[in-house]
């Protein structure tokens, strides 16, 4: 059984079993580990082969049921929450005790207040949420969950490689997609600038930057590696600007504006720009939110702003409202150049920190821990704590974190760690995700660029059709103008196995042609659909003209782009009429054009859909078989790949590669199937189990006879005849010592076994430990230690005490079962042995404490035996003179 831990992460225990019989385990049978109980969570697997059955179980800590209880609020699992981080725990906590009411919460931190979307999570993965944009860390004892800063301690414990430090083996491996940075180029939001900024020197004017472009670490080192960070949240914007005064409309219902007083250090009428400004709260009950800003008075500081309205849904309202305190940024303006300076120098800032992190290799060690180093020491660790690792056992070491531990239960000193100081917060199910301002800014480049290449495309598919309108039989183009977008969000028809019911999850929509006051980017929300009538529906994002609000809106009706005022309807898709219980979504946006031979278009699929090819995201779904004259073929399925020769390629040469069941041959490496056809390839598995290593010098038989052929080495010794023959000369210190002559090994019932021939006596010496010679073993080398003064015996064998004045000896504190000591009085002093932890020493029949030496010259023989089942004493024996 080993236990496995990791930080916020899964706690488990596995145990992997082979019995004759097959087992009745359930879901719910547990184990028991250290007071926890650890249980199943579904029926196990297992494999039968031979007559016997291997299970390999997985044991959980109790918390793993939170990974099977959706976050809630009042009943709803989509939906926005916002908060400071003690009330998301709070609400989260509630969801769990509606099914498992033992569970309790700690949190010491209060860190702001955070909006955040929740849609059919589960309560794992919304406690992982939640501490990563509160940039918290949670660790679960039990049933009781503990929201930190910084979860573990850091402790002094030092590790480094050789023996009595500590390790077994260190492993030093670069993090999975940790790419090193010399020359970082730092680019900021888009927000706030003036047309005409910075365009000669930058070569993305819409984006924010620092004189330069670039900063440059390390390139001594690793030479010019060029990457590009992007802080999307650095723009010219207000800091730490809160409203004053906040004025409730008489009607809240029927509102359509609120006021609001702000202190601005320049007039907002003398910096407004193409587009509406727009306030936006960064705090509050109005996190997140923007709304058009229609009038600022100067003199007094008021500021009037629309209501937004959203499915109905209008903002603020009586129970989301703005407050005085709540802080704001003001967007779509033209802020003064020192606020510009100002952002600038934020942005050097935010580079330079993090050129400071990408410019060296990152790492993650996994130690190997010699289990007596933990045992002598003392060592309790788990994940979260911090040791100190040591590359040299003389260098001064780095501290870092533990993010995984893994130990055997009959064992549990026997420790393997991965450390690293990079903490991913990761869901159960594993996924890893990184720093979350990493993924948007990712998924906003992704973004970014498919807009980019979407309007490119599309413009360039509108110029071939007009050259070509005298031979508009040459081109085929499908497509307009409303459908040039990209939504990144996902549909599901027949949700719940009901044809009527049409789900989409939340997304961000980029349109290509169409701006409205964000830049054509709108934020929709998810939806569930229920489709009243049989027909075949329209599916439309219904965007605001105002803002970046948006969601998904189904209709029998067609409609055009701007036929509702202050709203875009951007054609999504269709929504077939159900056909044999179901329907069928089709999205129609994009385009697709047929010019000469070539076709430019998002998606081809069959008109079962069994095979689809996305050509926007380069994937292919379904089987695919590819065949050839000779009636061969290959299938791609996913990720199952079914084929009958597979050869690997350097440089045009053949060199290797995998074969079905075609003349025994399995895999082969180091030459041509026709080589491995022959014998000839170096390495060769063959289907009936046979195969060889090094061309043919090590070969062994489907039942696992091996042989190695004359002209192999092992070590020193040559084969021959299949014999081992060492012809001794050129020794070096630890080499087994031959005057004059040489060892063999000979299987050859005719000779002796082990033969040892050279000039002079016969002698075979390990050096330093043992001394063969005449047949007889003349000594052993036992570690002996002489000593005057109190002792505690480690791993000395005999101990000699040379004392004048009295002393006292400790046996070992952690003994092992057969171990002996020999401890000589050698002077006047008298000498008592004890053991460590007060148990008893036996002599016959009679027990001591502690046992002193008789006289000077007296030996005593200290040996620990077990005496019945899991019982071990140490037994005396006297030696005189």
């Amino acid at each position: 059984m080993e236990l496995s831990a990791k930080l916020m992460g899964e706690l488990t225990i596995r145990y992997d079993v082979t019995v004759p019989e097959p087992l009745d385990l359930r879901a719910g049978d547990y184990i028991e580990w250290q007071d926890v109980r650890y249980s199943l969570f579904e029926e196990p697997d297992y494999k039968q082969t031979a007559g016997a059955y291997t299970y390999n179980l997985v044991f959980y800590a109790p918390y793993h049921l939170l990974s099977h209880i959706l976050h809630k609020d009042e009943g709803a699992t989509i939906f926005p929450y916002i908060g400071g981080l003690r009330e998301h725990l709070n609400a989260l906590l509630t969801s769990i005790r509606a099914v498992d009411p033992a569970f309790e919460l700690e949190t010491e931190e209060e860190n702001g207040t955070q909006l955040l979307e929740f849609s059919d999570t589960y309560c794992l993965d919304a406690l992982t949420e939640i501490c990563e944009a509160f940039q918290v860390e949670w660790e679960i004892r039990d049933k009781t969950i503990l929201v930190r800063k910084r979860i573990g301690l850091d402790t002094s414990y030092r590790f480094a490689y050789g023996c009595g430090n500590g390790l077994y083996a260190l492993e030093k491996k670069g993090i999975t997609n940790s790419r090193v940075a010399t020359r970082l180029y730092g680019r900021g939001g888009s927000k706030n600038l003036p047309s005409y900024y910075r365009q000669e020197e930058n070569p993305r004017p819409e984006t924010l930057v620092f004189e330069g472009l670039y900063l440059e670490k390390n390139v001594a080192r690793y030479g010019v590696r060029e990457e590009i960070v992007t802080f999307d949240d650095i723009y010219p914007r207000l800091r730490d600007a809160r409203l004053t005064e906040v004025v409730e409309p008489a009607d809240l219902a029927t509102a359509t504006s609120w006021s609001v007083r702000v202190s601005l250090p320049f007039d907002l009428n003398d910096h407004l720009g193409e587009e509406d400004a727009q306030i936006k709260f960064t705090d509050g009950e109005l996190t997140g939110e923007g709304f058009t800003v229609t009038h600022y008075d100067p003199a007094t500081g008021m500021l009037k702003f629309n209501v937004s309205e959203s499915n109905g849904y209008k903002l603020p309202s009586a129970t989301r409202r703005p407050r005085v305190g709540d802080s704001y940024v003001l967007l779509h303006i033209v802020m003064p150049q020192s606020y510009v300076d100002d952002a600038e120098a934020e942005l050097k800032e935010a580079t330079q920190k993090e050129l400071d992190r990408r410019c060296e290799k990152r790492y993650a060690f996994t130690l190997d821990i010699d289990p007596r180093y933990i045992r002598r020491h003392h060592i309790r660790l788990w994940p979260g704590d911090s040791v100190v690792v040591c590359e040299t056992p003389t260098s001064a070491g780095s501290s870092i974190r533990i993010t995984e531990l893994t130990y055997p239960l009959y064992d549990p000193r026997r420790l393997s760690l991965v450390l690293s100081d990079t903490i991913l917060y990761s869901s159960y199910a594993e996924k890893i995700e990184g720093d979350i301002q990493d993924v948007t800014k990712e998924v906003d480049t992704v973004y970014r660029e498919a807009r980019a290449f979407s309007r490119r495309a599309w413009r360039d598919a509108e110029e071939l059709a007009s050259k070509l309108e005298s031979l508009r039989a040459e081109l085929l183009l499908v497509g307009n103008h409303a459908g040039q977008f990209v939504v990144g969000a996902t549909f599901t028809a027949n949700s719940d196995n009901d044809p009527d019911r049409f789900t989409a999850t939340e997304g961000k929509l980029q349109h290509a042609v169409y701006k409205g006051a964000t830049d054509g980017i709108w934020r929709l929300g998810s939806a569930r659909i229920v489709l009243e009538s049989p027909e075949a529906h329209y599916l439309y994002a219904r965007c605001s003209k105002t803002n970046d609000n948006g969601f998904f809106y189904a209709t029998t009706e067609r409609i055009e782009v701007e036929d509702l005022e202050g709203w875009y309807h951007f054609p999504v898709g269709v929504i077939s009429s159900p056909f044999e219980g179901a329907r069928v979504f089709n999205t129609t946006h994009g385009f697709t054009q047929i010019a000469g031979g070539s076709l430019t278009t998002g998606k081809i699929q069959d008109a079962a859909r069994r095979l689809v090819i996305d050509l926007d995201n380069g994937t292919i779904t379904g089987p695919v078989t590819f065949k050839n004259d000779d009636h061969f073929e290959t299938i791609a399925d996913g990720g199952l790949l079914l084929t009958s020769l597979i050869k690997t390629i350097a440089d045009g040469i053949e060199t290797g590669g995998l074969a079905a069941n075609q003349d025994n041959i399995l895999l082969w490496g180091g030459g041509t199937y026709e080589a491995a056809l022959k014998s000839l390839a170096k390495i060769i598995l063959r289907h009936d189990g046979s195969g060889q290593l090094a061309g043919g010098q090590i070969t062994w038989n489907r039942d696992g006879q091996l042989a190695v052929n004359n002209g192999a080495k092992i070590g020193k010794f040559d084969i021959i005849d299949g014999g081992l023959d060492w012809e001794t000369g050129g020794l070096t210190e630890g080499d087994i010592v031959l005057p004059y002559g040489h060892i063999r090994i000979n299987p050859n019932a005719m000779g002796p076994v082990l033969e040892v021939r050279g000039s002079g006596l016969s002698t075979m010496k390990v050096e330093g430990d043992l001394l063969m010679q005449y047949g007889c073993i003349q000594n052993f080398g036992i570690k002996s230690r002489s000593i005057s003064c109190d002792y505690t015996i480690t791993e000395d064998g005999i101990v000699v005490c040379d004392n004048t004045e009295k002393i006292t000896v400790t046996l070992p504190i952690d003994p092992f079962p057969g171990q002996m000591i020999y401890v000589r009085r050698n002077y006047s002093g008298a000498v008592d042995v004890k053991t460590a932890d007060g148990s008893l020493i036996r002599k016959g029949n009679s027990e001591f404490t502690s046992h002193a030496i008789g006289g000077v010259g007296w030996t005593h023989l200290y040996i620990y035996h077990q005496e019945g089942y899991q019982r071990y004493r140490w037994l005396i024996n006297l030696i005189t003179h």
